[in-house]
């Protein structure tokens, strides 16, 4: 075998978690976990549910029969109303009772990584066979197409049960000015920024120098980070300014 061939890195792309050798890493798949002291059939029914968290609305994606079903109740409707001068208004409401209005938690842009990481990380952490599943990936990429992020926390998961975790974050960056710092977040002007977008860029610059380091890429372009985040929240102008 050549030095080349024993160099190739292995590549499972997962996506239906109907399928009998990848099925297992989807967040849909049909195994429940613990958390916060409720039992929850997949981690996608967690997903969804936790964008009203503390609501009674909650509990009955929790509960919802299916994962379609689950993902269908947190999907908005659009309520029209006209005030006493004849504007007509809409505003997008949550809820399947026409009576109680539900509205989608407002950091949740910021939250839904981290709600995914520690879900999936309950649903193997408690499934030996999961986990044993998981561990066998080895060193192997995972990637699903509809959701890049997932793959990372898979694989940073499968670390922390493997006894070796690593930081998504380089400890060390290159100082040319043309790239990124974690650390210092070069580029980056965050004074008009609220503390809550501020905190949404920082996660992309930690998520883009993390797939930087996967692939091999020596630095992490200012362009990148900006593009991320318009094509994430194209309805939020001037987000992030960067010194180009």
């Amino acid at each position: 075998m050549s030095r080349r061939q024993r160099t190739i890195k292995k590549i499972i792309v997962f996506n239906q978690p109907s399928d009998l050798r990848t099925g297992f890493l989807s967040n849909e798949s049909k195994h429940s976990f613990t958390l916060v002291g409720k039992r929850w059939p997949t981690v996608e029914h967690y997903i969804q549910a936790k964008k009203f968290n503390g609501t009674e609305y909650e509990e009955v994606i929790r509960t919802a029969p299916t994962v379609y079903q689950a993902r269908r109740l947190s999907q908005p409707k659009t309520k029209f109303s006209i005030d006493d001068s004849g504007r007509i208004s809409r505003k997008k409401v949550y809820g399947r009772n026409r009576r109680v209005e539900y509205y989608m938690r407002e950091d949740w842009k910021t939250a839904e990584p981290v709600l995914m990481e520690e879900a999936i990380r309950a649903k193997f952490s408690q499934n030996f066979r999961l986990k044993k599943r998981l561990l066998d990936t080895h060193n192997a990429t995972l990637q699903n197409p509809q959701n890049p992020i997932l793959g990372l926390i898979l694989k940073r998961i499968r670390e922390e049960l493997s006894g070796n975790p690593k930081s998504p974050v380089r400890e060390e960056t290159s100082s040319d000015s043309s790239g990124w710092s974690s650390k210092e977040l070069k580029d980056c002007e965050f004074d008009h920024l609220s503390i809550k977008d501020r905190q949404f860029v920082e996660g992309m610059i930690t998520l883009s120098l993390f797939i930087a380091e996967e692939e091999g890429w020596s630095k992490v372009y200012a362009g990148m980070i900006e593009d991320a985040a318009f094509n994430l929240t194209p309805d939020i102008e001037n987000l992030i300014y960067l010194k180009l």
